[in-house]
């Protein structure tokens, strides 16, 4: 349940119906919530199948960063702190405008210090390029009370890029009955 833009305790599952109708329905997104009727069952979608009737299941939440006009280095003191314990998924990013001729390279810190202590593994933009997914962070246990900040590394050469994103993906388990 949502008050004004505030959601209000776990939110609804996303379908319901017979376990063959869930399964059979088309462009469900990964961490997606059902309820298969005819199992008495909850399940999650994990991105390539339906997981039913399991102990636990995840709500998965995304944290947004933007940054508006030309891209730039050095950390940005927005910080988003967090409500309950999380776990780290990945990090996506994306820009409107590509950078030229070198990757633009973003980094993601906990509590001010990075979550990729191996710097290969953090979004990294390839030149022309608009989007791009990291590998799973090295540190990704977040827990009540912790924040989250970004850093811009790298910029292009020529054009740096312009108007970015950057989606911090999470999971918190919860317990199914």
């Amino acid at each position: 349940m949502r008050q004004s833009d505030v959601q209000l305790g776990l939110p609804n599952v996303m379908y319901t119906g017979a376990q063959a109708a869930v399964e059979g329905l088309a462009g469900v997104v990964e961490g997606s919530t059902a309820y298969a009727t005819d199992l008495d069952q909850p399940g999650w979608y994990t991105g390539a199948a339906w997981v039913w009737g399991s102990s636990s299941s995840y709500i998965w939440q995304t944290f947004m960063f933007s940054m508006e006009g030309n891209v730039s280095t050095g950390q940005k003191p927005l910080r988003i702190y967090m409500p309950v314990a999380y776990t780290i998924d990945k990090v996506f990013i994306a820009v409107d405008v590509a950078p030229l001729n070198q990757a633009l390279v973003v980094d993601v810190e906990k509590d001010g210090v990075t979550i990729f202590t191996d710097q290969g593994k953090r979004p990294s933009i390839a030149a022309a390029a608009n989007t791009d997914e990291s590998d799973t962070p090295d540190v990704t246990a977040l827990v009540a009370g912790s924040y989250l900040t970004y850093s811009v590394d790298q910029v292009g050469t020529g054009t740096v890029g312009a108007d970015l994103t950057v989606h911090v993906r999470c999971k918190q388990e919860i317990q199914v009955s």
